[in-house]
Order: structure tokens, then C-alpha cells, then sequence
């Protein structure tokens, strides 16, 4: 015979069993596959930086692009990362003109310690520019003196790429719309932290403007177009007078787009200006609208409004407005063109 004792706990549920059986039920496994990614997941966001010890503003540039090892890395792919590391850091304080510089990297699980002395600054020692092609003297002057990366200066690689672009936009800009940029190379003397940059351009056939090529109309004469444009034929090719043209285009009430630029020749002339026609391309708005509107004011009541909007009057592109308005105390009907 049991005691009441054991009699109260035979009928009781079992803690001990129900545990177990609750942490091994399928549902408590997926809960603690959830429980564990999630803590992996924090510790690499909680644990994973990048301590850099450089001079300003280099500290900033390589915590910004230096990535941390996973907190799960060991071994050789922490070793791996670590040589990565030192590869990237050695690339970037190149784009600064840092190219002797001493690196120290340290890695651990989820933490990357980099150490820089950068060295000397690289300075641009010589440039040499060559531009090839029909250009008068005065323009080549003018565009080697606007050169930005001047002997002394620091060389940094974002300022190589603008100086190049800029003289091949300016070249773009008047007169050589086909320019090229040849060739670009620098070389660098890490020993004395020197840079010599050497250039080429080719500035391809001067081109002027040869009246218009219109596509596009539909309701309207090329005589719209050409009321608008400042273009002659004859005159030298400018890409300020393309974009300005569109921009008028554009302001139109005629149309929903416009675009401009210039077609190339398909067999350019041997010798003198290649003479181009300015291809122009838009697309019309439809030409009739009419709107209702209805309102009431405590002045004159009830009204309602009808109104006619045209863009050809005449067979004429002129803007044409009309509108009748109804009220309970007056009436109004106008015209306008």
C-alpha cells in the first residue's frame, strides 16, 4: 500500500519528465536553431570593427572600407583575411599617394587591429600633355594652363581622373565633339615619392553646325522649331548651344520632350570641318484640352466653368484659351490667343 505521500505525487504531473520532453518536442528544436542563429547573428554585430591606427584623414578612409573578420574565422582564414587586409589597406593609401607606407595588421575573431605609418606623400614631380590634332595655338595654351594637377601638388588618384576628364570635356565642349583621350599613365619613384604623369588626347575633326534634322512633328512645321533655335549653318560646333536649344524645346507648351545633339558624319571630309546637322527629336503634345470645373461662392452662388485649351489656331501654332463660366448672378465668356 502506498502512503498518502507518494499517493499525492503518483498523481501529479511529472516537472522532470514534462521538461524533457518539452526541450525535445519538435517545435522546442526549431526554437532553439531560432535562438542560436539570432545570438551568432548579435555577436557578429556586436563584435565584429575595425580598430585603425593611422593619421588623419587616413584613419577615417580605411575604417570606412576595411571590412571585419567573421567572429566564426580561425586558423588559416583568419590568416587569409588578415593578408587581405593588408592588400587593401596598401591599396587604398595608394589612391591617397601614400606608396611606401608601413602596415602592421593584427586580426582576430570578429576584430581587425591595423596599424599605418603612411610615409612620404607622393607629389607630382613633371606632367608631360600632348594634344594631337588641328588646334590653334591659343586653345592649347589655354588647356594645358587649365591643367589642375600641377607640379608639387599632392597626387591623389581621385585628382588624376578629374584633370584628365576635364581637359577632354573642355576639348568636347567647342569645336572637337569626337575628342579622345588617347592614352594616361603615371609613374611613381616610391623612393623619392615622386610622380610623373604623362597624357594624350587626340581632338578628332573640328565640326560645325549644318542646319537642322528634325524628327518627330507630326502637327507642326520644322518652322516652330527653327523659330527657337539660336543654331546657324556654318557656325562652330558648341555643345552649349545643343543643350540650350533642348532647354527651349523643352519650355514648350508643344511639347512632352525634346532631345538635341549632333550626327556624326558618316564619311568625314578629308580636308576642312566636318559640316553636321543638328539631330533634333521630339514628341508632341496632343493639341486640344478641355476641363469642367464647378464651385459655389456666397457672392454669386452656384457656378460652373467650361474651358478650351488648343495649341493650333489658324493652322498656326498659336495658343489659343476660351472658357465660358456660369453663375446664378452673371456670365462670362473670353477668349484668349
Amino acid at each position: 500500500m502506498l502512503e498518502p505521500s507518494l499517493l499525492a505525487r503518483a498523481g501529479e504531473p511529472d516537472e522532470t519528465r514534462g521538461a524533457n520532453f518539452s526541450m525535445t518536442s519538435p517545435f522546442s528544436a526549431s526554437l532553439r536553431r531560432l535562438l542560436a542563429l539570432a545570438s551568432a547573428l548579435f555577436a557578429v554585430a556586436a563584435g565584429a570593427q575595425v580598430n585603425v591606427d593611422a593619421p588623419e584623414p587616413l584613419n577615417e578612409l580605411l575604417a570606412r572600407y576595411l571590412k571585419s573578420p567573421s567572429p566564426e574565422a580561425r586558423g588559416a582564414a583568419l590568416e587569409a583575411f588578415g593578408r587581405e587586409a593588408r592588400r587593401s589597406t596598401t591599396r587604398l593609401l595608394a589612391t591617397e599617394g601614400y606608396f611606401s607606407p608601413e602596415i602592421e595588421v593584427r586580426t582576430e575573431p570578429g576584430e581587425i587591429f591595423v596599424s599605418v605609418a603612411p610615409g612620404p606623400r607622393t607629389v607630382v614631380s613633371d606632367v608631360a600633355i600632348e594634344i594631337r590634332g588641328d588646334i590653334s595655338p591659343k586653345r592649347r595654351a589655354d588647356l594645358l594652363s587649365a591643367w589642375p594637377l600641377k607640379q608639387a601638388d599632392p597626387f591623389r588618384d581621385a585628382a588624376w581622373r578629374e584633370a584628365k576628364q576635364l581637359v577632354l570635356r573642355k576639348l568636347l565642349a567647342v569645336d572637337f565633339p569626337a575628342a579622345t583621350l588617347l592614352d594616361s599613365r603615371v609613374e611613381i619613384d616610391p623612393a623619392v615619392a615622386t610622380a610623373t604623369l604623362h597624357v594624350v588626347y587626340d581632338t578628332g575633326p573640328r565640326y560645325v553646325f549644318n542646319g537642322l534634322s528634325v524628327t518627330g512633328l507630326s502637327r507642326y512645321s520644322t518652322r516652330l522649331i527653327e523659330g527657337y533655335s539660336k543654331i546657324r549653318p556654318g557656325s562652330r560646333y558648341e555643345q552649349k548651344e545643343l543643350l540650350a536649344l533642348q532647354g527651349a524645346l523643352q519650355r514648350t507648351p508643344y511639347f512632352t520632350s525634346a532631345s538635341v545633339d549632333i550626327a556624326p558624319p558618316e564619311t568625314p571630309p578629308e580636308q576642312g570641318p566636318v559640316r553636321a546637322p543638328v539631330r533634333v527629336h521630339v514628341q508632341e503634345t496632343p493639341p486640344h484640352r478641355v476641363s469642367f470645373g464647378t464651385g459655389f461662392s456666397t457672392n454669386t452662388g452656384a457656378q460652373g466653368d467650361v474651358i478650351y485649351r488648343g495649341l493650333i489656331f489658324l493652322r498656326h501654332p498659336l495658343q489659343l484659351e476660351t472658357g465660358l463660366r456660369l453663375e446664378e448672378v452673371r456670365q462670362r465668356l473670353y477668349s484668349d490667343v
